[in-house]
């Protein structure tokens, strides 16, 4: 026997005993070299992820990441070729949904996809239908995504790495998701910080927003201008990218969000001439780690959404105000006189010839070169049974008037049509006019319609009903609905109770609107007559007080949903209102503004802005009560109720002059203001 010094480690010799540390030694070699392996793959990976945090490039200022939605089809035709021209990038979100299979009118074929990947730009991934990713369909989510990436494995795109959350609608359900499908950045809009409706948002803010919940700093809209391109922009610093959201250009199919080609190269060339570097959503990977997630974007989201409250709120404020707080509004006195203004009589009041003992509320129109006119019309005395609506004609736009025209005087014999607005659209003539029952009850809107073979004007029904007025031409809003302001009558003639309203249209069908009463304090006291300025969603409503003071409320969702009307700065005698926008980008309000009129209703002015901006600086007076011209002068001449339209370099101004006589037993009056003698240096 051999000593146990000569067994290996000392043991003694044993055929099992020897085989079992065999095959210890070799399990215990295999499983250390396995997590020296995994250690090493670990240390490895982490000294990667490092080396790659550490090679990340950092943020510069002035970095802009473009998106556009929806696979528009002059994505391909328009901006492509604009934005090869500087070089830039941009991700394409692709959505099969709407009518895409068939409509290649409005929407890109898969070949044109396919080339602007080909052309360097990325392509992201949008749903298949434009499914809204809520709670309730975030089930429906991995299906969605395969739909976009099938089609792209079969035109040979990259699978996206990008995702752009249709209709904006977000759900933190839906991240894991997304990773499964390799995406790393997800863009939203400007909500909830900005409603929808405004465009608005605030800068990315890497490592504090959620890759998953990228915020758009701007969202294109068809009333976008350089106002609203360069603040969106200008937040590319700081550490801080501007993404950008686009849709069509134009968007034929979705014309609330097109942006028109014009406007679009203007954003394009003041990118290049301000050195701003412009990339794709994916290209942010460059910068930012799409794996480092943060748990406390939801505080940063709240925090924005106050401050943007905050901004909204400031910028209520003095689009409210109406007029600057540091100019004084001249007395009646110290008015400036406009040049070049012409006077002329629309209506002479002639009872004894025509039986008309009263008139009010005159309302302008041009059609096919002729220019209109309407009236309400009483036999007897304002607001009962027998009132009429009535108009003329003039052939010479303005200097001389046809014979009278009845647009309706009221089948029933309790039924009284009075006042109203036109709109000339898509070569038919319009009108929209105040009626109600007996002494102004049930007061609702009727429309009716030139024939333009007969002259006759065809009854299209009662269009708007709760008490609606209208007091103002229709507008068209950039949503594709249209806004006519007006009154609410809720108390009927000389209550404490009728509000402010506008009537919204559903596109262009004009026989159903939409009223919507204007809020307000409940110990408000008005007789609500209205005008609103329509510039994007936002609509500025200025109203009639019984106060000698306008009063204004605002909305930012095309009219959806307003502030309580409040006192403005500007001053203004108790009567309607009106107010609108010139080709020149001034704006204008025509009543009675002056520092020491109070409610006396002459003389007649137009408060004016300068281009672009949104406050009162200048009040001109249109005519006073004495005017050696024609029409009507008189001492205690109330000189109310205008009505303006705007052509061929002129702005038209409808009144009515009451001769000194009260009880609006008026005349109805023109005047024609040439645009450049309303220009403020």
């Amino acid at each position: 026997m051999g000593s146990i010094s000569d067994s290996p480690g000392g043991l003694i010799p044993c055929p099992f005993r020897r085989d079992l540390v065999v095959r210890f030694r070799r399990f215990a070699g295999t499983v250390i070299r396995s997590l020296l392996i995994a250690f090493l793959l670990s240390a490895v990976a982490e000294s990667a992820q490092a080396q790659s945090r550490r090679e990340l490039k950092p943020i510069p200022d002035k970095l802009v990441v473009l998106t556009f939605d929806d696979a528009v089809r002059s994505q391909a035709t328009v901006v492509a070729p604009i934005l090869k021209q500087y070089g830039f990038g941009a991700t394409f979100f692709i959505s099969e949904g709407w009518d895409f299979a068939t409509n290649k009118r409005d929407y890109m074929t898969w070949e044109q996809i396919a080339e602007l990947n080909r052309d360097g730009f990325e392509i992201g991934n949008h749903t298949r239908d434009h499914m809204g990713v809520t709670e309730k369909s975030v089930g429906k989510l991995d299906e969605q995504l395969r739909g976009i990436e099938e089609h792209c494995e079969q035109h040979g795109i990259p699978i996206p790495v990008s995702f752009a959350w249709p209709g904006n609608a977000t759900t933190p359900l839906a991240f894991e998701i997304l990773k499964q499908h390799g995406i790393q950045f997800a863009r939203r809009g400007g909500s909830p910080e900005y409603p929808y409706t405004e465009g608005r948002g605030f800068a990315y803010q890497p490592h504090e927003d959620h890759p998953l919940l990228l915020p758009s700093a701007g969202d294109s809209r068809p009333v976008w201008t350089m106002d609203n391109f360069v603040p969106a922009v200008s937040q590319a610093k700081d550490g801080r990218i501007a993404i950008l959201q686009f849709h069509g250009v134009p968007d034929t199919a979705h014309p609330w969000v097109s942006t028109p080609p014009e406007q679009f190269e203007a954003f394009m060339k003041y990118l290049s001439l301000n050195d701003f570097k412009v990339i794709a959503l994916r290209d942010l990977a460059e910068y930012v780690d799409p794996d480092r997630a943060t748990d406390d974007y939801e505080k940063l989201i709240a925090k924005r959404t106050e401050v943007a409250r905050q901004i909204v709120a400031a910028e209520n404020d003095e689009l409210a105000a109406l007029w600057p707080a540091e100019l004084s509004v001249p007395k009646a006195g110290k008015l400036a006189p406009l040049d070049g203004v012409e006077i002329h009589v629309i209506k002479a009041r002639v009872p004894e010839e025509d039986g008309y003992n009263w008139l009010h509320g005159i309302a302008l129109a041009f059609h096919n070169d002729r220019l209109f006119a309407s009236f309400g019309h009483n036999a007897g005395a304002e607001n009962t049974a027998s009132e009429v609506a009535n108009g003329t004609v003039s052939l010479d736009r303005g200097k001389t008037w046809g014979p009278l025209f009845q647009i309706d005087a009221g089948a029933d014999e309790n039924l009284a049509v009075s006042h109203g607005v036109f709109l000339n659209h898509d070569g038919k003539l319009w009108a929209f006019h105040g009626a109600f029952i007996g002494r102004m009850q049930d007061v609702h809107t009727r429309a009716y319609q030139l024939d333009n073979e007969t002259g006759k004007w065809q009854p299209r029904g009662i269009v708007a009903k709760d008490g609606f007025w209208p007091m103002q031409e229709p507008q068209k809003m950039a949503d594709g609905n249209w806004i006519m302001a007006g009154i609410a009558v809720t108390d009927g003639y000389g209550g404490p109770n009728d509000p402010a309203a506008v009537a919204i249209s559903e596109n262009v069908n004009f026989t159903k609107w939409t009223v919507i009463r204007i809020p307000k304090p409940t110990d408000l006291e008005m007789w609500g007559e209205s005008t609103v300025l329509v510039d994007g969603p936002e609509i500025l409503l200025i109203s009639r007080y019984r106060k000698p003071v306008a009063l204004t409320s605002i909305s930012r969702d095309y009219g959806r949903t307003w502030t309580p009307v409040r006192e403005s700065r500007l001053p203004m005698a108790a009567s309607k209102p009106y107010a609108g926008a010139l080709s020149n980008g001034q704006r204008y309000l025509i009543g009675t503004t002056t520092a020491d009129n109070g409610n006396r209703r002459w003389p007649l002015t137009v408060a004016v802005t300068r281009p672009g901006e949104k406050q009162f600086c200048r009040v001109f007076c249109i005519r006073d009560a004495i005017h050696a011209s024609p029409g009507e002068s008189s001492e205690k001449a109330a000189l109310a109720y205008p009505y303006a339209i705007e052509h061929d370099g002129k702005l038209y101004v409808a009144y009515s002059n009451s001769g000194g006589r009260g009880g609006n037993r008026n005349s109805a009056e023109l005047a024609i203001i040439p645009l450049q003698s309303l220009n403020v240096e």
